[in-house]
C-alpha cells in the first residue's frame, strides 16, 4: 500500500504541473493543424488519431490533476473541443472532455464561474443542430450525443437554476431540456426526464420561505412560479410519450397483460410515471387532472379507433401515475374516463 503522504505529494505534484502539461498538449494539437495549413503531406487519418489521443490526455489531466479553472477556460485545446463536435471522428472524445469540465468544476464556487461562462454559451449554440436532426425513433445516435451534453449541463448547473438570483436567466437551460424531452426517441427523451427529476428535488430541498409576509413571496415561491409553465409543458410531452407504438407489441398482447410487453417499454413507462409525479409537485392534483382531461378529449375527438384506444389507455395510465394527487371527491376527469371506457366498442383493440 502506498503511504498516504506519498499519494498526497504526488497529487500535489500533478496539480502544480497541470498548467504546463495542458499547454504542451495544446502545442501538439496546434502544430498538426499548422502543418496541414502549410500543405505538409500529413494524412488526415493520422491527424485525427493524434487529436483524439490529445483530447484523451486532456480528459485524464482534467479528472486527476485539478487543472486550474482559469487556465482551462481560456485554453485553446479545450475550446477547440466544441469545434470538434462538428465531425463524427472526434465527437465522442470531445464530448467526454466537455462532460468532464461540467462534472469537475462546481458551478457554485465563484472561482469556477469562468468555466460556466466558457461552456454554457457554446453548448446552447448546439441547439439549432439538435433541432435540425430528423425527429425519428431510429438513427438517433447524433441526437443522443447532443442531448447528453445538454442534460449534463443542466444537471451540473442545477445550483444556479434552483437559485432566485439566476433562475430567470437559467430558464433557457430548462427550455433546452424540454426540447430534448420532445424528441421522438425514448432514449433521447429519457435523458431530459432525469434532469426534471433532479430539478424538482432541488426545488423541494430549498429552504422554506418565511410565511410572516405572504405579500412578498420568498425564493422558493418565486422559483415555483417560474417553473409551473415548463412542468406544464412536460406533462403534455409525457402524455405523448406514454402512448404505445408498433414496437411495443400488438394490441392483443397489450390487452392481455402489460407485463408481457418488452422490458424497455416497462422501464419507459416507469420513467414517465415518475416524471408525471414530478410535475404534480408544481401543478398540483387539479392542474394535472386538467391536463390529462384535455388530452383525453383530444384523443377521443379524432383519429382511428386504434389511435383513440391508445390515447385513452395513455390517459388512464397517467391517472394511475398521479393517483396520490387526485382528490377523493374528484367528479370530472375520472368519471369521464370511466364513461369513455363504457362507450368503446366490444372489438376495441
Amino acid at each position: 500500500c502506498i503511504p498516504r503522504a506519498r499519494r498526497e505529494a504526488y497529487a500535489e505534484f500533478l496539480k502544480s504541473a497541470s498548467s504546463g502539461a495542458v499547454a504542451a498538449m495544446t502545442s501538439v494539437a496546434e502544430a498538426t493543424v499548422e502543418l496541414q495549413r502549410c500543405g505538409a503531406p500529413v494524412e488526415a487519418a493520422v491527424v485525427t488519431r493524434l487529436h483524439s489521443r490529445t483530447f484523451g490526455c486532456l480528459h485524464a489531466w482534467m479528472s486527476c490533476a485539478d487543472v486550474p479553472a482559469e487556465v482551462l477556460a481560456s485554453n485553446r485545446l479545450f475550446l477547440w473541443a466544441f469545434e470538434a463536435l462538428a465531425g463524427a471522428e472526434l465527437f465522442d472524445v470531445a464530448s467526454d472532455v466537455i462532460v468532464e469540465a461540467l462534472r469537475a468544476y462546481d458551478c457554485s464556487q465563484p472561482a469556477n464561474l469562468c468555466i460556466v461562462d466558457a461552456v454554457a454559451p457554446r453548448i446552447m449554440n448546439l441547439r439549432p443542430r439538435f433541432e435540425a436532426l430528423a425527429p425519428r425513433r431510429d438513427d438517433d445516435d447524433d441526437a443522443f450525443g447532443l442531448a447528453r451534453l445538454f442534460c449534463e449541463m443542466g444537471e451540473a448547473y442545477m445550483p444556479l437554476i434552483a437559485s432566485p438570483q439566476n433562475a430567470r436567466q437559467m430558464l433557457t437551460i430548462v427550455d433546452l431540456e424540454l426540447c430534448c424531452a420532445r424528441h421522438a426517441s425514448r432514449k433521447v427523451a429519457g435523458l431530459a426526464l432525469r434532469f426534471f427529476y433532479k430539478l424538482s428535488r432541488a426545488w423541494t430541498k430549498m429552504p422554506e420561505d418565511d410565511e410572516d409576509d405572504p405579500a412578498r413571496p420568498g425564493a422558493k415561491a418565486q422559483l415555483h412560479k417560474l417553473l409551473v409553465e415548463p412542468f406544464a409543458q412536460l406533462v403534455d410531452i409525457c402524455l405523448r410519450h406514454a402512448r404505445r407504438t408498433d414496437d411495443d407489441g400488438t394490441p392483443e398482447e397489450f390487452d392481455r397483460d402489460e407485463l408481457a410487453l418488452s422490458e424497455e417499454f416497462g422501464r419507459h413507462r416507469q420513467d414517465i410515471a415518475d416524471a408525471l409525479g414530478d410535475c404534480a409537485f408544481f401543478l398540483g392534483g387539479e392542474g394535472m387532472l386538467e391536463k390529462i382531461g384535455a388530452d383525453l378529449a383530444r384523443s377521443t375527438a379524432a383519429g382511428t379507433p386504434r389511435e383513440m384506444a391508445d390515447g385513452l389507455e395513455a390517459g388512464l395510465f397517467a391517472l394511475k401515475a398521479i393517483a396520490d394527487w387526485v382528490p377523493h371527491a374528484e367528479d370530472r376527469v375520472v368519471p369521464h374516463a370511466v364513461r369513455l371506457l363504457l362507450q368503446l366498442p366490444r372489438d376495441w383493440p
